[in-house]
């Protein structure tokens, strides 16, 4: 047994290290590989829609929220990070993002533990788009892995934040309060409109970044906060066309949400732009490629503008109906545009074109009222004709009761009543206590001498105890109870036996 080892142990060896020229060991090369630990994720939490867990995710950097996997892959190419076992809690909508520095790893959920059943994976770009989603059932498990697929030279950090929207709406979801990072920020000037940015851009030069590798580096990281939902229109200018400007939403720069790059030789004077909700953010001045030492001089000059979505179109307060059992919002827009209203909170991404159907007038208003049934929350995006900009405002509706939701107690299934005690006390009296049923407005109890209940006697009460008088000596009693409520009545409860001794 112990040759086997040595005799394994030596092979080993000898694949990770060199001879020289006397055959002795040389040197080690141990190979940078580790093998990552597998886990199991004991709660992930839940939000009311995917604006919220990307909320979520963009107020990373408080150090308050924080993602479900972090691994460190030191392979230079291929490298399987640990399998991190999950068992639903919920039924719902489990959604991921995996994010790492300059991409490279993805995220997958697999359905069985060999990993033979692939269900979903994220893109493995840094770059945040389309937010992965998978439907999950309460009690079944389900298994994540983070998976390294290209590399260059360098240990790379792969994070997976996750989130899940529970199907039933009774389950409590975390409020996400979005914080900002003030300190040393730049100002952003904010403007009326698209056409005012174009005519007066060159008096929102927010910063000159330098970068002062010659080859490939990144400047100075500066931030800026904007408390509105918007559009961030952006000229990133460069002499050389060698650098370009990164967009992170946290402090880490793990999140990357946009690249921007401005040749001021070959481009027409359109902005790049990207829609952004409230928050703080991050960028910085990288360079990709240089020939000369003067491109070290050039500096990148970043415009940056901030077009508000206020600035096109405003929601006023919900007005309850007298019944309660609508709610009207008044839009107000300040150009020609059309208003369409879909129900939930729409991620930042989802403000393009695809995610509306705009072949479909079934979501467009006719006027500028919307009168909502329901409540929940709604995102309202405004078209506007001129710029071919959208814009976005989230709201919510609170406070409609339905017709359902307001015979409910009354119409509600009723559980089988239970007898918690039922005691022989002195007067010929039974005391009984009864356990308490959801949605009831009160409980029949009945009783007779004879299990069968013939010539039964029958009381109704409204409190959970009650005191049988008037009975016999030395008989036995019968006694069950149920609930009732306006329209409903519950199942009898098992039935007590009291012999009447007092």
């Amino acid at each position: 047994m112990f040759k086997k080892v040595f005799a394994t142990f030596m092979v080993a060896a000898m694949m990770a290290t060199s001879f020289n020229a006397d055959g002795l060991f040389d040197s080690y090369q141990v190979s940078a590989a580790t093998i990552l630990p597998d886990s199991t994720i004991k709660s992930i939490p839940y939000f009311n829609s995917e604006h919220n867990f990307i909320r979520y995710m963009d107020n990373s950097d408080t150090d308050e929220y924080k993602p479900i996997v972090e691994e460190e892959f030191v392979d230079d190419w291929n490298q399987d990070g640990g399998v991190h076992t999950y068992k639903a809690t919920v039924d719902g909508t489990l959604m991921w993002y995996t994010i790492a520095p300059g991409g490279h790893v993805e995220g997958l959920f697999y359905e069985d533990f060999a990993l033979t059943k692939d269900l979903g994976r994220d893109n493995g770009d840094s770059n945040r788009r389309e937010c992965k989603s998978i439907e999950i059932k309460k009690g079944k498990t389900y298994y994540f892995r983070q998976a390294r697929w290209n590399g260059s030279g360098e240990p790379v950090k792969g994070s997976t934040y996750m989130g899940i929207i529970p199907k039933s709406s009774s389950v409590a979801t975390l409020n996400v309060n979005t914080k900002y990072n003030e300190k040393d920020n730049v100002a952003v000037k904010e403007f009326s409109s698209y056409d005012d940015y174009q005519s007066n851009y060159e008096t929102a030069l927010t910063s000159e970044l330098y970068v002062k590798e010659e080859w490939k580096g990144s400047s100075e990281v500066k931030s800026f906060t904007v408390k509105k939902p918007g559009w961030l229109l952006v000229y990133a200018m460069q002499s050389y066309n060698h650098v370009t400007m990164k967009l992170f939403t946290d402090k880490n720069l793990m999140i990357n949400i946009g690249q921007f790059s401005y040749d001021v030789n070959t481009d027409t004077k359109e902005p790049d732009k990207i829609w952004l909700d409230a928050g703080t953010y991050y960028y910085r001045a990288d360079r990709w490629n240089g020939f000369e030492d003067k491109d070290l001089n050039s500096p990148l000059k970043t415009y940056l503008g901030f077009v508000p979505a206020d600035k096109y179109i405003k929601a006023s307060a919900a007005v309850l109906s007298k019944d309660k059992k609508s709610a009207t919002v008044k839009f107000t827009k300040t150009v020609s545009g059309n208003i369409r209203v879909m129900s939930g909170a729409y991620a930042p991404y989802k403000i393009s074109d695809d995610y509306w159907d705009i072949n479909n007038r079934t979501n467009m208003l006719q006027g500028n009222t919307f009168v909502a049934k329901a409540n929940k929350y709604y995102t309202a995006r405004f078209e506007d004709v001129k710029s071919g900009l959208n814009f976005m405002i989230i709201f919510s509706v609170n406070g409609i009761i339905s017709k359902q939701a307001s015979t409910t107690k009354n119409n509600a299934k009723l559980v089988k009543a239970k007898i918690k005690k039922a005691k022989n006390v002195k007067g010929k009296k039974i005391k009984l206590t009864l356990k308490k049923v959801k949605n009831a407005t009160g409980y029949e109890v009945q009783y007779a001498t004879n299990k069968k209940f013939k010539k039964a006697k029958t009381t109704k009460i409204k409190k959970l105890k009650v005191t049988l008088k008037k009975l016999k000596k030395k008989k036995k009693y019968f006694i069950r109870v149920r609930a009732f409520n306006k329209t409903t009545k519950g199942a009898w409860s098992k039935v007590k036996k009291v012999k009447v001794k007092k």
